[in-house]
């Protein structure tokens, strides 16, 4: 919300269902795995595969998904339609 202020005040003028959307529609219907990616869930998963939500949002059948694979951010996808709809009343 400080980014929308700023941009505002700086004489932005779109609203923030519009800035959201994009990032909304790829959570939603996921993405390409890049390769970064892929290693990085790799890394990330020894550390964080107990920590609730990191198995459920990031890892395929209990491992990092591989490169190429779509990938959809369901609970980002909500989160962020939800700070859409907040802001824009």
């Amino acid at each position: 919300m400080l980014a929308l202020e700023a941009a505002k005040a700086q004489g932005g003028r779109l609203p923030v269902t519009d800035l959201l959307a994009a990032a909304i529609k790829q959570a939603r219907d996921g993405v390409e795995v890049s390769r970064h990616l892929a290693l990085n869930i790799a890394d990330a998963s020894r550390e964080l595969k107990d920590v609730p939500g990191f198995a459920e949002t990031f890892l395929i059948d209990g491992k990092p998904p591989p490169q190429a694979r779509g990938c959809t951010l369901r609970r980002l996808a909500a989160t962020l339609e939800q700070l859409a709809h907040v802001r824009a009343r």
